[in-house]
C-alpha cells in the first residue's frame, strides 16, 4: 500500500455522545489495569528484596 491507497481510505468517527459513553464504560477496566500493574511492580521489588535475605537464611518463614 501506498499514500494514494490510504488517502482513499474513507473512515467514520462516533460522535461525541458515543465517544462519552464508550470512555465512562471502558475507564473503570484502564483504572483496573493500570493498578493492577502498579501492584505487579511492587510485588517484584519486595520479591527482589526478599528472596536473598530467605535464601540466605537471614529471614526463617
Amino acid at each position: 500500500m501506498n499514500k494514494e491507497d490510504f488517502a482513499s481510505i474513507k473512515l467514520t468517527y462516533p460522535n461525541k455522545d458515543v465517544l462519552e459513553k464508550y470512555r465512562k464504560s471502558i475507564e473503570p477496566i484502564y483504572n483496573k489495569v493500570k493498578n493492577c500493574i502498579i501492584e505487579n511492580e511492587e510485588l517484584i521489588n519486595l520479591r527482589d528484596f526478599l528472596l536473598p535475605l530467605i535464601m540466605n537464611g537471614q529471614i526463617r518463614l
